[in-house]
This record gives structure tokens, C-alpha cells and sequence, in this order.
């Protein structure tokens, strides 16, 4: 039973590259440095570009309310692993990502906070220190590039 519950953990170790215990948790003050981004463009042309940044990473986008300022992506899977349950028995083990951005306009410039979210199935362990910052700072640049590249 013991080596059952490290199949969960070994696989988050491969899959963000350090083991569960050894990952961080990604704060308000982690997305606050490097996952928000001000644009010198109105709200309008800033989320338009967000929309079309995250489609080309391959997010769907489940929710866009240019109103509220926000958009929140659909999961996307990013690994699916085999659990052993029994002999000759597996259950599968599907990890899934997604972002939910917000959007705050001051005059002629607007900030987006982009914030990620990681599911093992239907389980959110977001708030757990699984979190390879280095990797998460890389996918922060490579949307807000995408976007500056949009506008």
C-alpha cells in the first residue's frame, strides 16, 4: 500500500522535474514578480492578445469577460501516468494545467495577472509546493512575449 501512494509523488517529480517535497508553492507575491505584466495598450487590444497568446500555447478558452477582466482557460492535459493499484491492475493519472488571468486598466495601461492551476484528475494541488519556479518564470515570458508580440 506504502509504494502505491509514491507512484502519485514520483510522477509529479517527473513531471515538474524535483521531487513533491522539494518543489514551491507559487504565492501572491511569486505571480505579483513574474506573472503579471503591464502593457501600454487599452484593456481591450490587452485581452484580445491574451486570448489568441494562450490559443497558440493550446489553451482553450473556457470564460472571457472583457467586462469583469478576467479569462480562464479550459484544462489542458500535460501528462497522463499509470498508477499500479493490483496485480495486473492501473488506474490512469491525468495532470492538467490552466490559467486564469485578470486584468486591471490605469489610464493607457493595462496590467495582467496570470495565474496557473495544476489538477491530478479532478484534484487541484495548486496550493501545494509541486511548483518548478524556474520552469513557471519561462512560461510567464513566454506568454507575456507572445502577447507583446500580438499587440
Amino acid at each position: 500500500m506504502r509504494h502505491l501512494m509514491l507512484v502519485p509523488l514520483l510522477s509529479l517529480s517527473l513531471l515538474f522535474g524535483c521531487a513533491t517535497f522539494q518543489g514551491s508553492i507559487i504565492s501572491e507575491k511569486e505571480v505579483a514578480e513574474h506573472g503579471t505584466k503591464s502593457f501600454n495598450a487599452p484593456r481591450e487590444k490587452v485581452f484580445a492578445a491574451a486570448v489568441a497568446s494562450l490559443q497558440s500555447m493550446g489553451f482553450a478558452v473556457a470564460i472571457q469577460n472583457p467586462e469583469k477582466g478576467i479569462i480562464q482557460t479550459d484544462r489542458k492535459i500535460i501528462r497522463v501516468d499509470a498508477a499500479r493499484t493490483a496485480p495486473g491492475q492501473a488506474m490512469g493519472i491525468t495532470y492538467s494545467r490552466q490559467y486564469v488571468l485578470r486584468f486591471t486598466e490605469n489610464g493607457g495601461t493595462t496590467a495582467v495577472s496570470a495565474t496557473p492551476r495544476l489538477f491530478e484528475n479532478d484534484i487541484e494541488l495548486s496550493d501545494k509546493p509541486i511548483w518548478s519556479m524556474p520552469g513557471e518564470q519561462q512560461l510567464w515570458k513566454q506568454l507575456f512575449t507572445d502577447m507583446d508580440t500580438a499587440l
